[in-house]
């Protein structure tokens, strides 16, 4: 079973479809992309696959632990921090400073309404760089 979740991004259109078991556990996160530039009411969009979060991280579930793994693996490995800027934002030319890093570390390792108590003023330190992509394409 997928549920997809459409995101717009200008050019491109994407979607994360969450595959899940029938006791709604969670088992894979999947990004879909669209070109929009070649759709039309004549060609729909040619969704394709951008990557799996299990694959694409190494993760072996989605479990909280992977997850506070996924982030230590993030702050501590400036390879892993980029792939998994590259993959947040897709869209054309993103910016990505050190609180926009810290914010999206955050999201990923509280899953909980109190960013305070899991997200204090010293959590994670930046990577060494921060991360810009010229031309924004990621396929």
């Amino acid at each position: 079973m997928m549920k997809p979740q459409p995101q717009d991004s200008g050019k491109d259109s994407r979607t994360a479809c969450n595959p899940y078991e029938e006791l709604q556990k969670v088992l894979d996160i999947e990004n879909y992309y669209a070109d929009l530039d070649n759709t039309n009411s004549e060609s729909p969009p040619v969704w394709k696959l951008l990557y799996s979060a299990k694959n694409e991280y190494g993760l072996r579930d989605l479990s909280p632990r992977s997850w506070n793994k996924l982030v230590d693996s993030i702050i501590n490995n400036e390879k892993m921090a980029q792939r998994f800027f590259r993959n947040a934002f897709r869209a054309e030319e993103p910016a990505c400073g050190v609180d926009c890093q810290r914010d999206l570390l955050c999201s990923l390792r509280m899953g909980h309404h109190n960013s305070s108590l899991y997200c204090p003023l010293s959590f994670a330190q930046p990577p060494a760089t921060i991360f810009e992509f010229a031309n924004g394409s990621h396929r």
